[in-house]
């Protein structure tokens, strides 16, 4: 991933004084004035070109950044570019307020516009410049309605400039979208859609089982409409409430169980409102740390996944390597073993033919357990062989085992994700009782990944001696799981 700007990720203040941080707001402050600046300069010179010139500057910009430009470089006449398509097209040209908005937010500051001050307008700036890239350039916005809204009214801008921009969200009810319409939209210049459709198509793209079934592509450049509410959207929001309205309520109730003199009546309601503030910082604070557990196992999870679906050949030694590793499990966990248990194990972990003769308990203690793993380890390089030969070539054989691997991932992964959730719960509860919900999460977690690999590692095995392939008319293979 080359960079994802969303609003809110600036953290150059840390461990800063109040002087310094002053000092550094001014320089970004001047900094991004003074290419406002720049970029009006050049308004008149974008007036005086002609359609097919102002159109010709999108290729001029492609080439620059493929020469070794960077964006920051082309921004002050790629920006002014855009300004007079939008006038043109659009019929509204971007005041200085909005070109400042639009420098902040190519930067990746938090930017704050009020309703009706232009942040759709305001967006094409950067969307236009990231877009030129050629990678992905998303707007994220709070509902489907003004996703297709916004992607509708800044269209003629974007396309009499060369790109192709789509919404990804459906306007038809109950209607979805298909895996190769999700990739004709995630494959558009400028895309504009919703947190929750970005969210879930993210998952069900991380489900795929084949490398031609995906249909995004990396992050590069998001912007994030209401990023207070998409980025901690399980967070409490106490200051969306008017100080007005809320005095007027607390007035009302105090004063109908006891007098209260006004003064002391507003440090009431200053005290209650920074108490809820502090809440809803460490609530948002929390849900930051509890995401950055999630995330660490999610990049591991996925990193292996994408490798698989690029379809990376999966060694002897690497599936040798796994089965070892649940017999040797198996052995561990079983101190008092029986036959039955034994036969139990090779039926639902290696063949579907039980050879007595084959693998069978010879004593007790250390030796005889030593014993049996070497024997189960030979039984299963005789049945990975077998395997093998079932397959007409090499390559057929590692879509059989990619496929294996990538089923065992995905259901281990989506039981995970379940049991992580319902932790963070546990976990908060368990904050009341002094302890440190962060921490506690963190530890069960880290017990929870162990868990998971072990597990991904049994059904791997499995699903490689006990699975069927089987092929279609087309040829294609299907895989009856045990």
């Amino acid at each position: 991933m080359d960079r994802v700007r969303e609003t809110g990720h600036r953290t150059l203040e840390i461990g800063l004084d109040i002087g310094q941080k002053k000092e550094l707001t001014n320089m970004a402050d001047r900094r991004i004035r003074k290419i406002v600046q720049q970029v009006k300069s050049l308004a008149e010179p974008m007036k005086a070109l002609s359609d097919e010139e102002l159109q010709g500057l999108t290729g001029k910009f492609k080439a620059q950044l493929k020469a070794g430009k960077t964006t920051e470089q082309i921004l002050p006449e790629a920006f002014a570019a855009m300004c007079e398509a939008d006038r043109r097209m659009l019929g509204m040209y971007p005041y200085d307020v909005q070109i400042l908005g639009a420098v902040a937010m190519h930067y990746g500051y938090l930017t704050e516009m009020n309703t009706g001050e232009g942040k759709t307008l305001t967006a094409t700036l950067p969307l236009y410049l990231n877009a030129l890239t050629g990678k992905s350039t998303i707007l994220v916005t709070a509902n489907e309605f003004l996703a297709y809204r916004d992607a509708e009214e800044m269209r003629p801008a974007f396309e009499f400039m060369g790109l192709n921009e789509r919404a990804g969200v459906s306007q038809t009810s109950g209607k979805f979208l298909t895996n190769d319409e999700k990739r004709e939209n995630y494959n558009a210049d400028v895309l504009y859609t919703t947190h929750s459709v970005l969210a879930f198509d993210y998952l069900l793209d991380h489900l795929v089982m084949r490398a031609e079934d995906r249909f995004m592509r990396e992050f590069y450049f998001v912007i994030i409409d209401e990023a207070d509410s998409v980025l901690l959207d399980g967070a409490q929001m106490p200051l969306v409430i008017s100080g007005s309205m809320r005095g007027e309520k607390v007035e009302k109730y105090i004063e109908g169980e006891r007098h209260v003199s006004r003064r002391k009546l507003r440090r009431l309601i200053d005290g209650a409102q920074e108490t809820m503030e502090e809440q809803a910082v460490a609530s948002r604070e929390q849900s930051v740390r509890y995401d950055e557990v999630l995330r660490r196992q999610r990049d591991i999870l996925y990193d292996a996944r994408d490798r698989l679906l690029n379809r990376e050949s999966i060694s002897k030694e690497t599936i040798q390597a796994i089965v070892r590793d649940n017999l040797a499990r198996f052995i561990e966990t079983h101190p008092d073993m029986h036959e039955s248990d034994l036969n139990r194990f090779i039926l639902d972990n290696l063949s579907y033919e039980l050879d007595v003769e084959r693998v069978h308990i010879t004593g007790e203690g250390r030796s005889a357990r030593k014993h049996l793993l070497e024997s189960l380890v030979s039984y299963a390089g005789e049945l990975f062989e077998k395997k093998r030969e079932l397959f007409a070539g090499e390559n057929q054989f590692q879509d059989y085992v990619r496929h294996c691997i990538l089923i065992a991932m995905s259901d281990a992964w989506t039981e995970e994700v379940d049991y992580l959730q319902q932790l963070q719960f546990a976990t908060m509860t368990r904050g009341t009782a002094q302890r440190n919900p962060v921490f506690e999460y963190s530890r069960e977690a880290y017990k929870s990944f162990n868990d998971m690999k072990n597990m991904m590692k049994r059904d791997i095995a499995r699903n490689f001696f006990l699975g069927d392939p089987q092929y279609d008319d087309k040829g294609e293979m299907h895989i009856i799981l045990p």
